[in-house]
C-alpha cells in the first residue's frame, strides 16, 4: 500500500512538472492618442479600440506621448476614463533615451506627468519610448532614480511583437492602391501576436521555470482598432487569461531591475540576458522585420520590393 502510495505522489510530481504554467497577460497600448492616419482617424480608431475592450470587460492601459494631445485629441484621454481605462506616461516628446542627456530626459518626462496628473485615471507608470532606457549604464543608472524622484514606476513589457511594423507596412499598403485583403490582414495579425504571446510565456518556462504576468506591447494604430475585437476572443481560445494591467505589474518581476544594458526587448528578456542567455536567441524569426515583410509580400498584401 505505502509502495502504491509512493508511486501515486511520483506520478502526480511528474505531472505537476510538466503541466503548462499559468498564462496570465495583460494588453497595454503605446503612442496615445495617435493622430489621423491613412486609414483611420483618431476618433475612429478610439472608437473601435473602446467598443473592443468594453465589449470583452477588459481593462487596458494607454502610455500617453503629451504632444500628441493637440488638435482635440486630448478629448481621447476622456473617453478612455469614461470607458474605465487606465493612463500612463510615455513622455511628452517621444525623444530617445539613447539621444539627449539624462537631465533634459527627466525633465520631457516631468513635463509630461504634471499634464497627465489632472485626469483621474492616470497611474505613475513610465514606459521608455522605443523602450531605450539609456546608452550607458551611467545613464541607466541615472535614469532610473530620475524616474523613481518623479513617483513613477517602470511601465515595463514582457512580450514584444513588432505590431508597429506591421502597421507600418499596412499604411504603406493603404497607399500602394492595391486591394485592401482586411481578412488576410486580420489573420497576419492575430495569429503573429498570438504566436508573440507563445513564444515569450515558452521562453519564460525554458528559462525561468515560472513565467510571469505577461505585459503585452501594442500601439494605438489601425491595425489594432481593426481587429482588437477578434484579437480578444483568440487570446482567450488560446488558454490566456486577460487582466488588469495593474495586477500584471504587481508580479515579483516588477521589482527585478537586471543588471544588463538589453532592454529594449522588454523586462523578461531583460532578466534572461542578466542570466547569459543571448539576445539574439531571444528573438522569434517570424518577428524579424524581414521576414514580416516577406510573408505580406508573399500574401500579394503590400507589393514586392525591388
Amino acid at each position: 500500500m505505502n509502495k502504491l502510495i509512493k508511486c501515486i505522489s511520483l506520478s502526480c510530481l511528474l505531472l505537476a512538472s510538466f503541466s503548462p504554467l499559468a498564462k496570465q497577460i495583460a494588453i497595454t497600448f503605446d503612442d496615445a492618442p495617435r493622430p489621423d492616419t491613412t486609414y483611420l482617424n483618431s476618433a475612429e480608431r478610439n472608437k473601435h479600440l473602446l467598443s473592443a475592450l468594453n465589449k470583452h470587460d477588459v481593462t487596458a492601459m494607454f502610455f500617453i506621448t503629451t504632444k500628441h494631445m493637440q488638435d482635440g485629441r486630448d478629448k481621447r484621454l476622456l473617453e478612455y476614463a469614461q470607458s474605465n481605462q487606465l493612463l500612463a506616461n510615455h513622455s511628452h516628446s517621444h525623444i530617445s533615451a539613447y539621444k539627449i542627456p539624462s537631465a533634459d530626459f527627466i525633465a520631457d518626462v516631468a513635463k509630461a506627468h504634471q499634464i497627465l496628473q489632472t485626469y483621474t485615471n492616470y497611474h505613475a507608470y513610465f514606459r521608455f519610448p522605443y523602450l531605450h532606457h539609456g546608452d550607458t549604464r551611467q545613464k541607466r543608472d541615472e535614469l532610473r532614480a530620475g524616474l523613481t524622484t518623479l513617483g513613477l514606476k517602470q511601465g515595463y513589457i514582457t512580450i514584444d511583437d513588432s505590431d508597429w511594423y506591421l502597421d507600418s507596412l499596412f499604411q504603406q499598403a493603404v497607399t500602394a492602391d492595391i486591394p485592401l485583403q482586411l481578412d488576410s490582414w486580420r489573420e497576419v495579425y492575430i495569429n503573429h501576436i498570438v504566436a508573440s504571446a507563445n513564444y515569450y510565456q515558452q521562453l519564460a518556462e525554458k528559462n525561468l521555470m515560472q513565467a510571469p504576468k505577461q505585459v503585452l506591447l501594442l500601439h494605438e494604430n489601425d491595425l489594432a482598432a481593426l481587429f482588437m475585437d477578434e484579437l480578444i476572443q483568440a487570446i482567450k481560445k488560446d488558454g490566456w487569461e486577460i487582466i488588469s494591467p495593474l495586477e500584471a505589474y504587481q508580479d515579483k518581476i516588477a521589482n527585478r531591475y537586471p543588471d544588463t544594458m538589453h532592454n529594449n526587448q522588454g523586462r523578461l528578456a531583460a532578466v534572461l540576458a542578466e542570466k547569459g542567455i543571448a539576445p539574439n536567441s531571444m528573438i522569434q524569426r517570424s518577428q524579424r522585420p524581414e521576414a514580416l515583410k516577406k510573408q505580406l509580400e508573399n500574401l500579394g498584401l503590400i507589393p514586392v520590393s525591388e
